[in-house]
Parts: structure tokens; C-alpha cells; sequence
């Protein structure tokens, strides 16, 4: 046996091992879990959003910020221990999703399922992330490294490797990309792919959707400001100019009409909290 189809056929018995964890009743548990958990994060930053649109300092309104508030509550601790787990289920669930694909509509064309895996991967890792950010926070290892660097000190690392404007330039690329195809993808009402719409009441069905087309579209605006200012970052050669959530909107708040659009990001990032409870009761999952 050749080593390319040794090689093929280990691939072949990990995907059939994906697979078969993938349609396991505790992998199910940990992705409603997570979607759970994306929900409530959204919310606190929605809730962080309209502090600035009202003038008030608090925390930065982004996940990091949504955490320190949790972390601020005399409970905190315990809702640390829960939002880690949660983030840990859901980088979980969509690391398999990288490799199995998403389940539904057989008639996806290559390209359509393979950016979809893309996507799968790359909310893993930005989930795996954030648990590791909240474990920090939990065993008191917090600042900068245990929250997450600005995106600036990050966007300045990327751009000091060899050939890093250019990576920068592409990496904010995709994220414009990626926030413009969640925008796309919410108008033309694509949430059967995704929802076990037959159980779902239709009353449930008239709230849900208007929430998630709000709460996709804000969040996808939202992903392609952040991927236009690290684009900008790379073509001016300042990091500095590389911007993340709470940077946008604290900037938006110096517009003439900051507080109106303030105000309405809050209430996108609201409608996608929310949703993201519809995703945890009916989000359509592999053998289920």
C-alpha cells in the first residue's frame, strides 16, 4: 500500500469517526449548550452597546467586556465555570462541522459547502478562544493575555512576520467576506438550511424570523467594518487603525447621529442573542 492511500484512508476513518461523534446525543448537548451561551454573550454585548450610546463608561462592549461584567456579579465564578463550558461545546461542535459539513440540503454546490466548512472552523477556533479567555479569567491569569490582545497589538505581530501586510490584507479580506455573506445570506431567507422548521410553531416561526434576519444583518455589518479597518491597517501600514467591536461602535458614538446608530446596532446584537436561543431549541444537527 502506497503511502498516499495510507494517507487516504486515515482520512477517510477520521471524517467516519467525525461522523459518527457528530450525530452522538452529547455532542447535540454540547451544541444547544453553546448556541445558549452565544446568546447570552450578544446580549451582554448589546446591553454594553447601548451604555455607550448613552454616555456611560463601563466595560468594552465586546466579549471580552460581556465577560468581565459576568465576572464582576458576586456570583461570577460559577458563571464563568458555565459560559467555558458553553464556549468549549461550541468550538467543539463546529470543529467537527469543519470536517463533517453541515447537515440539510443535500443540492449545496462544492464551493457553497466548502466556505461553509470554513466558516464552521473558524467560529471554532474563535470559540476555543474565548474559553480560553474566561479560563483565564476563572484561575485570576487575566490583563491582556488572558482576555485577548486589541486587535491592533495583534494586527501589529501579523504585520511584523514576513510578507504580513499582505496576510493582514487577506485576513481582513475574508472577514469583509464573511460579515457581507452573513448579510446576503439573512435577506434571501436562508434559515431553513439551518432550523428544523417543521417543528416549529408558526408562531414561533413569525418572531423568530424577523430576529434573525435583524440579528444576522447587524452582525454581519458589524464583521465586515472590523475586516475593512484591518485592510486599512495594512494599506496605511498602522496597526493602530485596526479596529475590533468595541472600537467601532465607541467610534460611531463621535457621528452626528452616533446615538441613533448606536442604539440600532444594540438592538441587531440583541435580535441575534435572542435568536440564538431559537438555534439552541431547533438549530438542525447531524443525525438528529
Amino acid at each position: 500500500m502506497t503511502t498516499k492511500s495510507r494517507a487516504g484512508d486515515v482520512a477517510e476513518t477520521g471524517k467516519a469517526t467525525a461522523r459518527r461523534a457528530s450525530g452522538s446525543s452529547w455532542v447535540h448537548l454540547l451544541a444547544r449548550g453553546g448556541l445558549s451561551v452565544r446568546g447570552i454573550i450578544y446580549i451582554l454585548v448589546a446591553t454594553l452597546a447601548t451604555q455607550i450610546a448613552l454616555g456611560r463608561h463601563g466595560n468594552s462592549a465586546d466579549q471580552r467586556g460581556a465577560l468581565q461584567q459576568v465576572s464582576d456579579q458576586p456570583f461570577g465564578r460559577v458563571g464563568l465555570v458555565a459560559l467555558a463550558l458553553g464556549f468549549a461545546g461550541y468550538a467543539s461542535w463546529r470543529l467537527l462541522t469543519m470536517v463533517t459539513g453541515e447537515p440539510g440540503t443535500p443540492d449545496r454546490t462544492a464551493a457553497r459547502q466548502g466556505l461553509q466548512r470554513v466558516a464552521a472552523g473558524a467560529q471554532g477556533l474563535i470559540y476555543a478562544g474565548l474559553c480560553v479567555t474566561t479560563v483565564g479569567l476563572l484561575t485570576g491569569s487575566g490583563g491582556d493575555h488572558a482576555t485577548g490582545q486589541r486587535p491592533a497589538g495583534l494586527t501589529a505581530r501579523l504585520m511584523s512576520l514576513p510578507a504580513g501586510r499582505p496576510l493582514v490584507v487577506a485576513i481582513g479580506a475574508g472577514v469583509v467576506a464573511g460579515g457581507l455573506g452573513l448579510v446576503w445570506w439573512a435577506l434571501h431567507d436562508h434559515f431553513e438550511e439551518h432550523l428544523m422548521m417543521g417543528r416549529m410553531r408558526q408562531a414561533v416561526r413569525r418572531w423568530a424570523m424577523p430576529l434573525g434576519v435583524a440579528g444576522y444583518v447587524a452582525r454581519g455589518l458589524v464583521l465586515a467594518l472590523i475586516g475593512a479597518s484591518l485592510i486599512e491597517a495594512a494599506a496605511e501600514y498602522d496597526p493602530s487603525r485596526a479596529r475590533g467591536l468595541d472600537d467601532i461602535l465607541r467610534s460611531a458614538a463621535a457621528h452626528p447621529l452616533g446615538t441613533l446608530l448606536l442604539l440600532l446596532t444594540a438592538l441587531g446584537l440583541l435580535a441575534f442573542g435572542l435568536y440564538s436561543f431559537v438555534e439552541a431549541r431547533y438549530r438542525r444537527l447531524a443525525g438528529g
